[in-house]
């Protein structure tokens, strides 16, 4: 059985010959009619009759019902808790009182473009407009729409119970919807078509019919976009998508947009940044493993740069300096091998724990004076071994490395350690320790970290005026 559509399965005569009209006169003591619709009885039951419209000469006012036979909601209101709206009349004159079905369909013919003039449709808006009723009907307290033909700065007012929206707005609001709709099915119609050349035609024969290239249109994704919040909704596919695009424009970008470039160039290193800094406090809580300490570094070289005065780049990761013996033990491994970027200088990263004690337990002979633990002590001389293994077997580390532009200027030695004291002399003797061991640099978690937040906060910072502003601070 061929299907319908709403509108013409709505516009259906009933087996009685219906719907009819029903007209009630109350001229001798108004000058209204109130006309009723009935779909299934011709004799106009009350229980099976709805008031759909009430005609004075200043306005006419009608009730939207739901006509669809057999829905759980037939001849109820059409757009819930709005249940009327309000015509007042235009200036071409009052409206006239109807008699039968035919005036009410002349005095419907009036009615502003948009909306729905057939009584046996339910009136209301037109279909393809109903969001704008439903809308309306979402604001708490609002009962009835009064659609007014008059002028004036606010054609778009709530005035419980009733909302008021003047008929420019309206007209301009329904063609935006309507060029909305128009678009996309221009735009489902286009993806319909190539969705059947791919399975028909390109899939049977892949060289005679290749695969299009599909064009965004210019402006697609700003009108795709415009209105919404930020990161609203956008799945992970999205923003891959968004980064995608971006990439393939980046020259286009440079080019035409070089300073919103720029800034979003900014504004991802800021909250890269950021979210470096609290995985690093995050970790800082925990008490991890060295392995995952080194995975992270290795992972983020950026912040063993902060160990340096001068850009720095890693060399590797777990880099043999030398030591082993002739059955193959006793091999030097550095946690990590970097050289400063201009020179090619190198430099052994020795990696500990945050946990890591820095400071004898005790005091030494009563005194506020602490010494390095033996663990300090040890990460320093295994540092400094590994610098004198690094310079005997140089040679052939460059060889197998392939790497001409390292070298052993001044080899620095950096042990990333533990986290600071908070104890004035506690930091008084870990100064003293610190700066005695002047061929190595002892840094420690924390303030590897401090100096990120350092870095962030000062990209952060808004630029200081510097050019006089151009207006008057009287005016």
């Amino acid at each position: 059985m061929t299907s319908l559509r709403p509108s013409a399965f709505n516009l259906r005569l009933t087996p009685e010959g219906g719907p009819f009209l029903h007209f009630f006169d109350h001229r001798e003591t108004a000058e209204t009619v109130d006309v009723y619709f009935n779909d299934v009885n011709p004799e106009g039951e009350e229980h099976q009759s709805r008031l759909l419209l009430r005609v004075c000469p200043e306005a006419l006012v009608m009730w939207p019902i739901n006509v669809g036979r057999g829905s759980q909601n037939y001849l109820e209101p059409k757009y819930g808790s709005l249940t009327e709206i309000w015509i007042p009349r235009s200036t071409s004159g009052p409206y006239r009182l109807p008699k039968t079905s035919e005036d009410v369909d002349e005095l419907l013919d009036r009615l502003p473009d948009g909306f729905e003039t057939n009584w046996r449709l339910g009136l209301g808006l037109l279909y393809e407009f109903r969001s704008i009723c439903r809308s309306i009907a979402g604001i708490d307290g609002i009962t009835t729409l009064v659609v007014h033909g008059q002028s004036g700065e606010r054609d778009a007012i709530i005035r419980p119970p009733e909302y008021v929206l003047g008929i420019k707005r309206f007209h301009a609001l329904k063609r935006e919807l309507t060029r909305i709709a128009n678009r996309f099915r221009r735009e489902a119609r286009n993806e319909k078509q190539d969705r059947i050349y791919d399975a028909l035609l390109h899939s049977a024969d892949r060289e005679r019919f290749p695969r299009k290239d599909r064009k965004l249109k210019p402006d697609a994704i700003s009108q795709l976009t415009q209105g919404y919040a930020t990161d609203a909704g956008i799945s992970k596919r999205d923003r891959r998508t968004a980064v995608r695009l971006v990439r393939q424009s980046v020259d286009t970008l440079a080019k035409d947009e070089p300073h919103a470039l720029l800034a979003l160039k900014s504004e991802i290193e800021l909250v890269t940044l950021k979210g470096l800094i609290d995985r690093f406090n995050e970790m800082l809580t925990k008490e991890l493993p060295e392995s995952r300490w080194q995975a992270f570094l290795r992972d983020n070289p950026f912040i063993l740069s902060m160990a340096f005065s001068a850009p720095a780049i890693m060399i590797q990761e777990n880099a043999y300096v030398g030591g082993k013996r002739f059955n193959g033990s006793n091999g030097k491994f550095a946690d990590f091998l970097m050289a400063t970027a201009s020179t090619g200088n190198l430099a052994l990263i020795e990696i500990k724990r945050p946990q890591t004690n820095l400071l004898t337990q005790s005091a030494y002979r009563g005194t506020d004076v602490y010494g390095p633990s033996a663990e300090l002590n040890g990460a320093i001389y295994q540092v400094l071994d590994q610098r004198f293994r690094l310079h005997k077997n140089l040679p052939l580390f460059k060889d197998e490395t392939e790497r001409n532009d390292i070298h052993a200027h001044a080899v620095r030695c950096i042990v990333i350690a533990g986290t600071s004291a908070q104890e004035t002399h506690l930091k008084k003797s870990f100064e003293i320790i610190r700066n005695a061991f002047s061929e190595v640099t002892i840094i420690t978690f924390d303030e590897l970290r401090s100096r990120l937040t350092e870095i962030h906060n000062a990209l952060s910072s808004p630029p200081k005026e510097t050019v006089a502003r151009p207006w008057r601070d009287d005016f």
